[in-house]
C-alpha cells in the first residue's frame, strides 16, 4: 500500500470509533447542534488530529454539508440526526457518519435498511469488484424494503489531503467497470431515503474551501485570507472557526469578498428535492496486502 500509512489509519480509525460512540450520547431532544460539533471537534484538536472537515450535523430532508456558524439549531423529538465527521493527521484521514432518530421510531425502517445496505456493501468490497456491481448492490438491498438510494450522492476514495480522490463510489448502477483495487482507501456511505432518489443543494453550508491565494488588496480580507493560507490551506474548514481570530462583521465581509474573488469557496447543503426523509451510515475502508480493514467499525 504505497500511499497509504495502514498502522496510522488503524490508529485514527480506533480514534473515530470511539468518538463516534461518546458524540452519539450529546443527540438528546433540546440539545443543540453547536453543542454536539464542538464536543466532536474539541476532542479531535485536544488529541492532536486535525478534522478532515467541519463536523456536520443534517436533520430530516438535510442530506449533508451543513455546520453551525451562528445559527441556533435544537434537537426536537422526532427529528432524524445525521452526523459526519472525519480525523485528520498529516493528510491522513478517515470519514464516518451515523443517523439517530430522536425518541420516536417512524423511520426506524428506513434507518435499519440503512444499515443492512451498509452492511452489504461492506461485505461486497474487494479488490477487484466493479463499482457498477458496488452500485446494484447498494440500490437492489435499498429496494428491498421500499426506498430510495440518493443517486447523486455517493461513496469515495480517500488520499492525502484529498477526502474525494480518484474513484466514486455509487449507490445505483450507473455502468462504472472501473475496478477496486488494492492499496485503496475507501469511504462507503449509502444515503437512502422515502422520497426522490436525488438531492439539490442550496445556500448556507458554512463549510469552506480554500480555492487560491490570489492576493487581495482590501485590508480586512487579506488578513482573512493570510490566516485561512497559514491555518487551513489543504482542508475545508467552517466559518466558525474564523471566530476564533475575527468579529462576526468581518468574518461575513472578508467571506463575500474572497468567495467573489474566487479565493474561498463555500459548499451549500444538499437536501432532498422533494422533502423526503434521508438517513446516512458510513464508515471507511482500506485495502492492503489482499486484506480489508473497516477501520471505522470499531471492531479489531
Amino acid at each position: 500500500m504505497s500511499e497509504l500509512n495502514l498502522n496510522k489509519l488503524l490508529e485514527l480509525g480506533r480514534f473515530t470509533a470511539v468518538l463516534r460512540d461518546d458524540a452519539r450520547k450529546f443527540l438528546k431532544v433540546g440539545t443543540s447542534a453547536l453543542e454536539v460539533i464542538e464536543f466532536i471537534e474539541k476532542r479531535i484538536f485536544d488529541n492532536g488530529y486535525f478534522p478532515a472537515f467541519p463536523a456536520t450535523i443534517c436533520i430530516n430532508e438535510q442530506a449533508a454539508h451543513f455546520t453551525v456558524f451562528d445559527e441556533e439549531v435544537i434537537f426536537k423529538k422526532g427529528d432524524v440526526i445525521k452526523v459526519d465527521f472525519g480525523v485528520s493527521d498529516n493528510g491522513i484521514i478517515t470519514d464516518n457518519a451515523f443517523t439517530v432518530e430522536l425518541e420516536t421510531e417512524k423511520y426506524k425502517k428506513l434507518l435499519d435498511a440503512n444499515k443492512e445496505v451498509l452492511n452489504n456493501i461492506l461485505e461486497k468490497v474487494s479488490s477487484g469488484v466493479t463499482l457498477d456491481e458496488i452500485g446494484e448492490v447498494s440500490y437492489n438491498a435499498a429496494k428491498k424494503y421500499g426506498f430510495n438510494t440518493i443517486h447523486n450522492l455517493c461513496g469515495h476514495e480517500i488520499k492525502s489531503y484529498d477526502l474525494h480522490a480518484g474513484l466514486s463510489v455509487p449507490n445505483y448502477e450507473n455502468g462504472d467497470m472501473s475496478k477496486i483495487l488494492d492499496g485503496m482507501e475507501l469511504a462507503i456511505e449509502p444515503f437512502l431515503t422515502d422520497g426522490e432518489p436525488m438531492i439539490k443543494e442550496v445556500q448556507g453550508g458554512n463549510i469552506l474551501s480554500l480555492k487560491n491565494t490570489r492576493p487581495v488588496r482590501d485590508a480586512i480580507a487579506k488578513k482573512v485570507l493570510n490566516h485561512i493560507i497559514e491555518n487551513y490551506p489543504k482542508l475545508p474548514f467552517s466559518k466558525r472557526w474564523l471566530l476564533k481570530e475575527f468579529d462576526k462583521k468581518k468574518v461575513l465581509y472578508a467571506l463575500n469578498f474572497l468567495k467573489r474573488n474566487g479565493n474561498v469557496y463555500e459548499y451549500g447543503i444538499l437536501v432532498s428535492n422533494n422533502g423526503g426523509m434521508i438517513s446516512q451510515f458510513e464508515h471507511t475502508v482500506v485495502l492492503s496486502g489482499g486484506k480489508k480493514y473497516i477501520i471505522t467499525s470499531g471492531v479489531e
